[in-house]
């Protein structure tokens, strides 16, 4: 009997099961330590099932990653991406990840016609619009 790679992965203790490979060397995560040069400390959090008390748990793993340039500071959120042996404990490159747009969910939602017509005025409250007229 034949297990795939991806479902043993799961048997360990990953999160899910059926990830490629990159998907699993692909890791976003903070900085929690800069104290070395060129080096940054990042720690992983991921959720996992609890094996006696089937309850998920958080489970912390902290990775060395090479910060070239040292641009990256305590609590930034970066990229790992894995990489040739850089030394003992390096096996990672830090990657800077795009800020993320707060505002993106109003981008995304069509405007009504009223808004079309005011500019950038607030709808009226559903409370007054529910309200009969009397």
């Amino acid at each position: 009997m034949m297990i795939s790679q991806s479902c043993t992965a799961a048997v360990k203790g990953d999160s899910f099961c059926g990830s490629s490979s990159d998907q699993q060397r692909n890791k976003s995560r903070r900085v929690v330590t800069t104290k070395a040069d060129r080096t940054v400390g990042v720690e992983v959090v991921r959720l996992a099932l609890h094996p006696k008390y089937k309850r998920r748990e958080r489970i912390k793993k902290k990775y060395q990653a090479h910060n070239p340039e040292n641009q990256f500071k305590v609590s930034d959120v970066v990229e790992l991406r894995s990489s040739r042996p850089i030394s003992k404990t390096k096996h990672f490159i830090v990657v800077p990840l795009p800020p993320r747009d707060t505002h993106r969910k109003s981008q995304l939602l069509p405007l009504l016609q009223s808004q079309q017509a005011d500019g950038d005025q607030p709808p009226p409250s559903l409370a007054s619009a529910a309200m009969p007229a009397e």
